[in-house]
């Protein structure tokens, strides 16, 4: 729809932690451009980020899950962590 406060942002809901890092949140707006049928509007956004533990590289995965009008989505995300190339 059009407006701009659809209602309470749904939370994410962390189902498997990171085993080399952590998950954070974090809660914003994002504009969102006008369209031939809505103007410019801001909406409430959610956000993910993941940050590694100190020193590692290689693979880590995280699985979260969203329930949004009576409906439970879920989602795993594998992250590749690679070495900082300091050149």
């Amino acid at each position: 729809n059009c407006g701009s406060n659809p209602g309470p942002v749904p939370l994410p809901k962390l189902l498997e932690k990171p085993s080399h890092g952590s998950v954070g949140l974090q809660v914003a707006t994002t504009d969102v451009p006008a369209t031939d049928a809505c103007p410019a509007r801001k909406i409430p956004s959610v956000a993910l980020f993941y940050a590694p533990n100190k020193d590692f590289v290689g693979k880590d995965s995280v699985q979260v899950e969203l329930t949004f009008d009576a409906k439970i989505l879920a989602a795993s995300f594998l992250i590749t962590v690679q070495e900082v190339d300091e050149k």
